[in-house]
């Protein structure tokens, strides 16, 4: 289905690894899929763009990786979900976000969940009037976060993406939220990521994130990004508006509330 044609609808296709954007009612899109992928809808009425590996190019992903344990594949996250081995999806809103939205109300704006899992975030900002794009790798979470957004009635849509390409979103958003994406980015990645961001992110806009720190022993986590990392790719376009040092168990994590420059300012490039 089509969402009402209002240049705020957020999906357009070009680039999306496997998945064309679905939703509670209506699917943010404004044209189909690109040519070289067949469209299908399965019989939970979700939409997909099925093609032979389509995250081959975008990722540079080679025959010699195995895909079920390749972390920049949609396989290996699917593999996790189907596995119940997501100890980051507990169902649980993180205080930060409850606070956020109760000062910020979102009265019927888009709000971006990048790296959105099965929901758990994106159906709060929902619950407060945003919005909500969900942007996640695995298949298998999105389906579960739309049926969950289904039994609220919650505006809210997915799109299977890479967070590198947040520049392919066709949407301007108040808030952005991420909670356990940019900290597993390569330092490239990190500036493909912020560069999309600066895009969409509109003018006075939030960004909210969540970052682990680097680590001794990461093998079966994100590698984490250090502070001074983090300042240095959003500094240039966002002003910090909150930093709040904290734990995950024994390993460091902090929170971060960015805002959007009214100004245009410089851009990651």
């Amino acid at each position: 289905m089509r969402s009402p044609a209002d240049r705020s609808s957020p999906g357009r296709g070009r680039g999306w690894h496997s998945a064309w954007p679905f939703g509670t009612v209506a699917s943010p899109c404004q044209q189909g899929p690109p040519a070289a992928a067949r469209h299908e809808q399965n019989d939970e009425g979700l939409s997909a763009c099925s093609s032979s590996r389509p995250w081959q190019r975008l990722f540079g992903y080679t025959d010699g990786m195995t895909l079920e344990t390749d972390r920049h594949s949609p396989a290996y996250w699917d593999a996790r979900y189907r596995e119940n081995h997501t100890p980051w999806d507990q169902g649980i809103v993180a205080p930060e976000v409850l606070a956020f939205v109760a000062e910020h109300p979102g009265e019927g704006r888009w709000a971006l969940d990048i790296g959105c899992g099965t929901g758990t975030h994106s159906r709060e900002l929902a619950r407060h009037g945003y919005r909500v794009v969900g942007l996640d790798l695995s298949w298998v979470a999105l389906r579960r976060a739309l049926m969950a957004a289904r039994r609220e009635s919650l505006p809210w849509y997915g799109v299977q993406a890479d967070a590198v390409e947040l520049g392919l979103l066709q949407c301007s958003f108040a808030v952005a939220l991420d909670i356990g994406c940019f900290h597993g980015l390569t330092a490239a990645q990190q500036q493909r990521y912020a560069a999309g961001l600066a895009l969409r992110l509109e003018p006075g806009g939030f960004y909210l994130l969540y970052a682990l720190h680097p680590a001794a022993n990461a093998a079966d986590g994100p590698p984490g990004v250090r502070p001074e990392q983090v300042e240095a790719v959003f500094r240039p376009f966002l002003d910090r508006v909150d930093y709040k040092p904290g734990w995950q168990g024994d390993r460091r994590a902090d929170w971060w509330l960015w805002q959007r420059r009214q100004t245009s300012g410089r851009s990651p490039k």
